[in-house]
């Protein structure tokens, strides 16, 4: 389909069929901001593709070092 004839439900659509491949927050992101910006420079539909939500990233605890890593990395000055 050509991205003129585009419909406000087919960019509804695109974010579900990431889903289910089961795409990373990253790519759904990716793909969303990518639309929402050809969409207001290319043809200039402005307001088309503004209701797509972007995917909150959760949250990653930091993985603390284990003692030895530190030891490692923090070498004893004079022992």
């Amino acid at each position: 389909m050509p991205p003129d004839r585009a419909e406000p439900k087919d960019l509804r659509r695109y974010p579900l069929h990431l889903a289910s491949l089961e795409a990373n927050y990253a790519r759904m992101n990716l793909a969303c901001t990518a639309l929402r910006f050809f969409f207001h420079v290319t043809p200039g539909r402005t307001g088309f593709g503004d209701r797509m939500a972007r995917i909150p990233t959760p949250e990653r605890l930091r993985v603390a070092p284990d003692t030895q890593e530190v030891a490692r990395s923090w070498p004893m000055r004079g022992a």
